[in-house]
């Protein structure tokens, strides 16, 4: 989604890109015969399962490893959360089935943690981003949150003051300090 919408070219390590529902969206939040933008509560959804599985897995000072896994270490080292372009391997090597604990590589371990808590503070500076700084109108001041940001001007647009959008933010501020509360096992 990072090449699809205009507002997304100061994507980087540090700003995630905006994410919509799916890149054949036509829903603007307006009208069902337009191009779709990002939304704020997938964004806060990404930041949330970043946060979920750095606590998850520091409390529990492993790293449970399936088939799957190595790939999906890889693909958090290199940035694949806040979109960037995964190629070639940066995992360490003897990364195969079982557990790798925190104690076997902490540095490791660490630098996967810290990978993904980048990754959910990236997604919280998009969200930023397109949040009024100043009291505006209705729906356009400190502490609101609409459905999405414009794809193109990075506006607020859509519903107004939606729900979904302040529970998501709430349930991803949760879980961001059960994360920052959680002591690693190796730590």
């Amino acid at each position: 989604m990072k090449a699809l919408y205009p507002v997304n070219q100061n994507s980087n390590n540090s700003i995630a890109p905006g994410i919509g529902r799916y890149t054949e969206d036509v829903f603007d939040g307006f009208d069902v015969d337009s191009l779709g933008n990002p939304w704020f509560l997938i964004n806060h959804g990404y930041a949330e399962l970043a946060y979920s599985v750095a606590s998850q897995w520091c409390a529990a000072g492993q790293i449970t490893l399936t088939s799957k896994t190595p790939a999906a270490l890889n693909w958090i080292l290199q940035g694949g959360l806040v979109g960037i372009s995964v190629s070639g391997n940066v995992l360490p090597s003897g990364i195969s089935g079982g557990l790798q604990s925190c104690q076997a590589n902490p540095t490791f371990f660490n630098n996967v943690i810290s990978s993904l808590a980048q990754a959910g503070d990236a997604h919280l500076r998009r969200v930023k981003l397109h949040l009024p700084s100043i009291n505006g109108p209705p729906g356009d001041t400190v502490g609101s949150i609409s459905e999405e940001f414009n794809r193109q001007t990075g506006l607020m647009q859509g519903a107004i003051e939606l729900t979904w959008s302040h529970a998501s933010f709430l349930t991803m501020s949760f879980q961001r300090t059960v994360a920052g509360k959680v002591q690693c096992a190796c730590n």
